[in-house]
């Protein structure tokens, strides 16, 4: 049976791909919407790769000279806005008998060739309206019968004429039904209202676009079973899992592949609980969470945010409340947010719910960066030679640190939240440059000549790959070590034992060069109690490597690597954080950070993981 289930897994994706990814180039308006699109398709295609679905990856270009033979359906992850000659590709395709999986389009003439009708596109206020998805009596069978997404805004589809149907809409946060079609059906294939987001309950978006794709192509589920079973073959490894997986192998042999995909889901959940029960916590282990958005899981209610974090075992909550162009807080110092002035003050509210349910919070500060500055007060700050400058001349949305009056608004911050409330930390963040060449302002030359007792004749140019290149990275790199140094001594002057750490690049020591950010001497002169280094990766032996090379230059115990669950660079799935958790405790790590705290740690990683979290 095994080897008849390899084998056949084998030759199924091997064969021409039955699915078609098509990644949104030319039909998106600009590099935003492109970076979106991309990210969408990297997202399908991962879940299809874990639902067994063999596919293949194409860009509007290649969809627009024609589809592969092969491919039975096509799916457009993120394709707003078409070009000519792909909508007449994609129609030859429905002609010929191919089917549409469509998100988020916004091309009439693709929604009338499938018998449907565009509506207009609509957006939520500060909170997303439309938070999850119903399926009605008219959807296919096999799927969930409701999938949560918390959806900003929508362009709904309408069925055009009678052969077309609504087969799921939109209910609010409350399950009160909205109206809005979140899934319009044809005989040429399915539309849905807005993209198919990362922002929890996973394990139902699988499963509804497996539903989805087996209902336009039916052989799916044969490919989808047999691929699950043979991936899920080498984690059996106990008698009673051998027996389980021989009674789920012997449905697929049935034809039963619907059953077999809902009993391997159950059967991979137990696997992963007995697992994660092998490697229970450490004593005083820091496992920590970054909170990006400062509102908690529900905004609002921090009681409820803590509660949940403290009985998934998680103990300390680092909160991002403070940006150089906005705070969450009752600041004096930075503008207050549009999220301090509708729910309050964050560090507040999550400081006395994380008390009552013992967590220790610490403060997320970001540093330079202004990303997150209204448009005019970064042009006020430009105006005013207090950004950094690259080596074409161009300004960057970043503080330059050379500039008394950037390093006093810093420091001023760092000394109010410490000062005004009862926390545990104070967490640095953007402790660095954007990025190898910046910053070349006036300031920084001022600086830098006076400091080093050099002069360059040739600004920038000496300094990059000049003469005076090294002596500049380092100047750089010591500026950036004295801010740390003040930074924490303005925080522990400010509330004596507070703990000072900073979330800091993993690839040391090439950070000093690239970045300036030379973390481990802030490390080992005392300035910062601990570093996360941000090792996000979805390889765990460059994980480990990572992580090796860290603790070959700074002490272990002041170690808490960061493990990139929802982040940019990569996306774990619950083994894989669990993976990354046991190898830091074979290292004898005191802890470890999660990126970051939202829907898919909540209902995903932190159930899954509970008996390796929770004493």
């Amino acid at each position: 049976m095994k080897r008849l289930l390899a084998l056949t897994c084998l030759a199924l994706s091997c064969s021409a791909a039955p699915v078609c990814l098509v990644r949104g180039t030319d039909s998106t308006p600009n590099d935003a919407e492109r970076n979106a699109a991309r990210s969408v398709t990297r997202r399908l295609g991962r879940w299809l790769t874990d639902l067994g679905i063999p596919h293949e990856i194409l860009d509007d270009a290649a969809a627009a000279r024609g589809l592969p033979s092969g491919c039975a359906v096509a799916v457009l992850g993120y394709n707003p806005l078409l070009p000519d000659a792909e909508r007449t590709a994609l129609r030859r395709f429905i002609r010929g008998g191919g089917r549409l999986i469509v998100f988020y389009g916004a091309d009439p003439g693709l929604a009338q060739s499938m018998g449907l009708r565009l509506g207009r596109y609509a957006a939520s206020g500060l909170e997303p309206r439309w938070r999850r998805i119903r399926f009605l009596e008219t959807a296919p069978p096999h799927l969930p019968a409701t999938v949560r997404q918390d959806s900003r805004n929508i362009r709904p589809v309408y069925p055009a004429g009678d052969d077309a149907r609504v087969i799921a809409r939109w209910e609010d946060l409350r399950g009160n039904p909205l109206g809005d079609p979140a899934w319009t059906a044809s005989p040429q294939g399915f539309w849905m209202s807005h993209i198919l987001l990362d922002d929890g309950d996973t394990p139902h978006k699988k499963q509804m676009l497996l539903a989805l794709l087996g209902a336009l192509h039916p052989p799916l589920w044969e490919y989808a079973a047999r691929c699950r079973l043979e991936q899920v073959r080498p984690a059996v490894r106990t008698k009673a899992g051998r027996r389980a997986y021989g009674a789920i192998a012997s449905l697929c042999a049935q034809g039963r592949y619907s059953q077999v995909i809902a009993r391997l889901d159950v059967f991979e959940r137990e696997l992963l609980l007995d697992r994660a029960r092998r490697h229970p916590p450490r004593p005083d282990e820091l496992r920590g969470v970054w909170n990006h958005s400062a509102l908690g899981l529900y905004p609002g209610d921090w009681a409820r945010t803590a509660g949940v974090l403290s009985a998934h075992g998680i103990t300390d909550l680092f909160l991002n409340a403070a940006w150089p162009g906005l705070a969450h807080y009752a600041s004096a110092v930075l503008p207050r947010s549009d999220t301090f002035h509708h729910y309050g003050d964050q560090v507040a509210a999550c400081a006395e719910a994380s008390r009552q349910a013992g967590l220790r919070v610490h403060v997320w500060k970001v540093c330079w960066n202004l990303d997150a500055a209204s448009p005019e007060r970064t042009a006020r700050l430009r105006r005013a030679g207090r950004c950094q400058v690259d080596d074409r001349g161009a300004l960057l949305d970043w503080l330059c640190p050379s500039h008394p009056e950037n390093v006093r608004l810093e420091l001023e911050a760092i000394t109010e939240i410490a000062g005004r409330y009862p926390v545990d930390g104070v967490h640095l963040d953007y402790v660095r440059h954007p990025q190898a060449r910046s910053c070349f302002c006036g300031a920084c030359r001022r600086a830098f000549e006076t400091t080093s007792g050099q002069t360059a004749g040739r600004w920038p140019a000496d300094v990059i790959d000049g003469p005076l290149a090294d002596a500049f990275r380092r100047w750089r790199a010591a500026q950036l070590t004295d801010f740390v140094r003040r930074a924490a001594d303005a925080a522990r002057g400010a509330r004596p034992g507070i703990r000072v750490s900073a979330a800091v690049y993993g690839n040391y020591p090439s950070c000093i060069a690239s970045m300036g950010q030379d973390w481990a001497a802030w490390l080992n002169n005392g300035f910062i109690d601990f570093a996360c280094p941000m090792n996000y990766t979805e390889d765990l032996d460059t994980f480990r490597e990572l992580t090796r090379t860290q603790c070959e230059h700074v002490p272990a115990h002041a170690l808490y690597p960061g493990i990139g669950v929802t982040a940019s660079r990569s996306r774990l799935a619950p083994r894989q954080v669990l993976d990354q958790i046991v190898a830091l405790r074979a290292l004898n790590l005191p802890g470890f950070v999660l990126f970051e705290l939202n829907g898919v740690l909540e209902t995903e990683t932190l159930p899954a993981l509970q008996p390796a979290l929770a004493p």
